[in-house]
């Protein structure tokens, strides 16, 4: 997992937590408040307006602060799916593409498909780590199909020029 993605994750999490806890907080002050208004004899009216309403303003931000932690965890986990290499779920998402012919322009089976191990087996692994970690880039969106296809040329061609010397 990319170190933005990490930190997404705590985020969303940290925002999840935060929100349900305001909210039970915000939500037991409310029946406090109107218990306690019950008792000492308030009208109805006078109660919602001075607790109800704020009360109710208040839980609508922390639902939204709940909404947008959960759709950003989302996020972070698909992210994270996104960088895992597996010929398995490649399979997987070849027969979905299969049945659901729209969703082909994502080219998912090519996105969990890793490297074959026949072209990495050759090459030094300096270049076969800067290949792992331009494809987790890739993945991940940090980078362009254009740029990605043009950083993977130049080291595969400055290895090529570099083995071309030592054979030499």
């Amino acid at each position: 997992m990319s170190e933005h993605s990490a930190r997404l994750l705590w985020v969303a999490l940290f925002g999840i937590v935060l929100s349900v806890g305001l909210s039970a907080l915000t939500v037991i002050y409310l029946i406090i408040a109107i218990s306690s208004g019950i008792l000492a004899a308030t009208p109805i009216i006078e109660l919602i307006i001075d607790v109800a309403i704020p009360v109710i303003t208040a839980l609508a931000v922390f639902a939204t602060l709940w909404i947008a932690s959960v759709m950003s965890l989302l996020w972070a986990v698909f992210r994270w799916v996104m960088q895992i290499e597996n010929y398995h779920l490649a399979s997987i998402f070849a027969r979905v593409e299969q049945i659901i012919p729209p969703i082909s322009v994502f080219h998912l089976p090519a996105r969990f498909t890793p490297m074959p191990a026949s072209i990495e087996r050759n090459l030094p692994v300096e270049t076969t780590r800067a290949l792992a970690s331009l494809r987790r880039q890739y993945v991940s969106g940090d980078i362009s199909d254009v740029a990605f296809e043009r950083r993977m040329d130049r080291l595969l061609i400055t290895n090529t020029r570099r083995d071309e010397r030592y054979n030499r």
